[in-house]
């Protein structure tokens, strides 16, 4: 950087990022729009665990020793996936790198830190391909600046959560007299269907993560995300991922039983007063009693008995996280490809894909068959 005062490192691994650990603490302090997966302790302890084999890569920037700026990013040699209909088409290999999510920390009182992040930015467009950046809050103060970009594909997001208790550590009444009536319709009707032979387990523990994991599987087999490809089953990765939670002591787990069969599953793990939600489903066969919703709402009680007071939904913008949420921030996923010719390729590519796709998606949700087109599909693929 031209100005000797500005000092920039880059750290491709674990061994010396503690050099770092107090600016990045810091920094996370000071930042706007952070997510906990940015958090120091949180990103060293499970970086690996759910990056599936990609590389950290952390860009420190300080002036005069104060700290500017930390891009916590990953990096991955992959194909991004293309949809046209039924048409499936592969991007070539490309060299990609990724933030983490509320991964760009920032002194906010530092008057140049737009200037720093163009640098950089231009510096990334030169070493790779493509450069993501996942659930940017729109009022974040680099959205602007990033969506000046000419090769750019964006696209909306939503973040959803709930206050669950109130400032008497109460559980926290927020939705319509005429929904919570309709909960306790739903309620009765599930508890009815079994015969009031019913119980939901609490997996918290190292001990019972096997267990958890079994029985889950057996629910996501049942359900219509096993036909996406996702959903909890015994694997290395959930198997490392729920461990690695336990081990914290910060893992949350729920399975409903009804007539001693595993129906519905919900986990996460929980820092800072706040449930973060990693999965949830349901077996479909039960489908018309609702175990799913029925389950999040046991999970709330149990949740704020233990003097959780947030949940947090994730990322997306299903109707339950709608219906439960009372928190809502808007957002965008951004992709930037660069001047190389995989980058340039894989933009004209995605451009016309997700073209094709807005498109269909407006008018389908503009004649209301977007959620008519989603039942028949998970009740076909279930």
């Amino acid at each position: 950087m031209a100005n000797k005062n500005i000092k920039l490192k880059i750290y491709y691994d674990f061994l010396n990022i503690k050099e770092i650990k107090n600016e990045w603490k810091e920094l996370y302090k000071k930042s706007k729009n952070t997510a906990i997966y940015s958090e120091y302790s949180f990103f060293i302890k499970h970086f690996q665990v759910r990056s599936a084999g990609k590389k950290p890569y952390i860009i420190f920037i300080e002036e005069n020793e104060n700290p500017i700026f930390i891009g916590i990013f990953n990096t991955s040699q992959e194909k991004i996936k293309l949809n046209i209909g039924y048409l499936k088409i592969n991007s070539p290999k490309l060299r990609k790198i990724e933030t983490e999510i509320g991964g760009l920390l920032y002194n906010s009182d530092y008057p140049k830190v737009e200037k720093i992040i163009k640098i950089i930015f231009e510096k990334l467009k030169r070493d790779f391909d493509l450069i993501e950046i996942p659930h940017l809050p729109i009022d974040h103060p680099f959205c602007n600046l990033i969506c000046r970009e000419k090769k750019l594909i964006k696209t909306d997001s939503v973040e959803w959560s709930a206050a669950i208790a109130d400032e008497n550590n109460k559980k926290a009444i927020y939705n319509k007299p005429k929904t919570l009536s309709g909960f306790r319709r739903f309620d009765k009707k599930l508890i009815n269907y079994f015969d009031n032979k019913y119980e939901i387990i609490k997996y918290n523990d190292k001990e019972s993560v096997e267990d958890f994991i079994k029985y889950a599987e057996i629910i996501t087999k049942k359900s219509y995300q096993n036909s996406l490809g996702v959903g909890v089953v015994q694997n290395k990765y959930w198997s490392d991922l729920i461990l690695n939670f336990s081990k914290e002591k910060i893992f949350y787990g729920y399975i409903l039983w009804g007539n001693s069969k595993p129906i519905a599953y919900q986990f996460g793990f929980v820092l800072e007063n706040t449930f973060f939600l990693i999965a949830t489903t349901f077996d479909s066969n039960y489908s018309k009693i609702s175990p799913g919703g029925f389950l999040m709402r046991k999970v709330i009680d149990d949740l704020v008995k233990d003097g959780i007071v947030n949940y947090h939904f994730g990322y997306g913008d299903a109707d339950y996280k709608k219906l439960y949420g009372n928190k809502k921030i808007n957002e965008i996923n951004l992709k930037v490809f660069s001047n190389s010719t995989k980058g340039l390729s894989t933009f004209i590519l995605t451009k016309i894909t997700s073209s094709i796709h807005e498109v269909s998606s407006y008018f389908l949700v503009k004649f209301g068959l977007m959620n008519k087109i989603k039942k028949i599909w998970r009740s076909k693929i279930s």
